[in-house]
């Protein structure tokens, strides 16, 4: 499912995977393949936010993990 998800390769799907993956972590542990799909899904996040926005990857990370903490 979370495959399907990233073959549209938009920023929306990268958004949806990476709220996806973080919510199931609050619930279990990631497996490997979960947690390497996790930051790879991050790191274009990322990349996306800071071009959009034109600020820094550190600033995009921030921006990042203030949301999916204020998902809790």
């Amino acid at each position: 499912m979370l495959m399907d998800m990233l073959k549209a390769g938009s920023a929306e799907s990268l958004c949806r995977v990476t709220r996806s993956l973080a919510a199931y972590r609050k619930v279990r542990s990631l497996n490997e393949n979960d947690q390497a799909l996790l930051k790879r899904v991050e790191k274009a996040l990322i990349g996306e936010w800071g071009a959009a926005l034109s600020v820094t990857p550190l600033e995009a990370e921030s921006g990042l993990r203030q949301l999916l903490l204020s998902t809790d």
